[in-house]
């Protein structure tokens, strides 16, 4: 009863981010929506459009341990 289900209601539209020259969005404080497939500048966890949880970390090997390695900005 109390599951919700995960679709974009294109309210993450308004808060897009956009992307970063020469520097990952990760690194920059950027996440991603997994079923809006948007990046967003957002401080919350879940994303306000879906309540879909954001991801923080890169899944590509080589850029997640370059995140790992440098201080993130805020």
């Amino acid at each position: 009863m109390g599951d919700q289900l995960m679709v974009c209601r294109n309210v993450c539209d308004n808060i897009k981010a956009k992307k970063p020259n020469g520097t990952s969005r990760y690194l920059v404080g950027q996440k991603r929506c997994q079923t809006c497939c948007v990046f967003l500048k957002y401080d919350g966890l879940y994303c306000p459009c879906c309540n879909m949880r954001l991801r923080t970390k890169s899944r590509y090997i080589k850029l997640k341990e370059l995140v790992l390695e440098l201080p993130r900005i805020h």
